[in-house]
């Protein structure tokens, strides 16, 4: 079965949050400034033809009250719209749904765990490939504003 090319660009925090106090950080203002133009402008990172976000607006649209078969409907969007590259844009429960490895389970401990629910920055200090497709990524904590 022929499918698109579906790949997820998301803006997130650094411990995978999609939704949370970080957005509102001058980081936070800073990414979504470059994200936006960087995944929708004119000049934009992808060739994309297709943008799917928010599973549960997905599910409402097409297949009411029943769980999508997914590789079907990518499979029908090359197939009847000509689309050959599709960007997923979240929600987490679309972006699990189509990723080959992904826990997804919210009780697992994030990357941060904190009681309180104020965002800490970070600078990016030093990113490297290692074997072949593991990012070896070092930050520096920002102080707090």
């Amino acid at each position: 079965m022929k499918r698109p090319y579906v790949f997820c660009h998301m803006l997130i925090s650094l411990d995978g949050k999609i939704m949370c106090s970080y957005i509102d950080s001058p980081q936070g203002t800073r990414a979504g400034a470059f994200f936006y133009p960087f995944a929708f402008g004119r000049q934009r990172h992808s060739a994309h033809q297709e943008c799917l976000s928010d599973r549960v607006t997905c599910d409402d649209n097409f297949t009411p009250r029943r769980t999508p078969d997914l590789s079907l409907v990518h499979a029908k969007r090359k197939e009847c719209f000509g689309i050959e590259m599709l960007m997923l844009g979240g929600g987490g429960v679309l972006n699990r749904s189509c990723a080959s490895a992904a826990d997804g389970d919210p009780t697992t401990p994030a990357l941060f765990c904190a009681n309180a629910r104020r965002s800490v920055s970070f600078a990016l200090t030093h990113a490297q490939r290692v074997d072949d497709d593991t990012p070896w990524l070092r930050y520096r904590v920002l102080p707090r504003i």
